[in-house]
């Protein structure tokens, strides 16, 4: 941070903060925006399919995103909002953003697998690729969650909290 604490920041940091804030509006205006064009075509092609582990992973991905917008949102623009309810919102965005990645792979592996014939030996490939790429960003997430540090803004009327690393 610029400043001597975490609790007051500079201009500067502001200003980050809001255009991160500002971001994050817009991708939530966004992600609304394709699920309300693309419900019509969701709604003729997926939801009369029988359900299945694929179609499982369609609607986490799908859905999930919209649980961990409302997280970003609600630690970005909660007024007074304290460092534990903060921390909470923020790792379970975090893992939100992780689990929506790893069943997005998840179903690229069964697309793939499913293209080369159902192999088992292409599903052991891809299914080594897919922990070795899985497992280490469980690892990471954890400890890079548990390095972060919340502080609450010198102006209680400022929305959310400042976050820094500990090293």
């Amino acid at each position: 941070m610029e400043a001597d604490s975490l609790g007051s920041i500079s201009v500067e940091t502001f200003r980050w903060m809001r255009i991160e804030t500002s971001t994050n509006v817009a991708a939530a205006a966004l992600l609304l925006y394709d699920c309300v064009l693309t419900l019509h075509s969701e709604a003729a092609y997926i939801w009369p399919t029988r359900f299945n582990f694929v179609k499982a992973l369609f609607f986490l991905t799908r859905y999930m995103a919209f649980a961990d917008v409302a997280f970003v949102l609600y630690y970005q623009l909660m007024p007074n909002i304290d460092v534990d309810g903060c921390r909470m919102a923020y790792d379970i965005s975090g893992w939100l953003i992780l689990a929506g990645i790893v069943i997005a792979e998840t179903i690229l592996i069964v697309r793939t697998w499913a293209i080369w014939g159902r192999s088992l030996k292409v599903a052991l490939i891809l299914c080594g690729i897919g922990l070795s790429e899985a497992i280490p960003a469980i690892v990471i997430e954890e400890v890079f969650l548990r390095s972060i540090v919340f502080s609450p803004l010198s102006d209680p009327r400022t929305p959310g909290q400042v976050a820094g690393i500990s090293f």
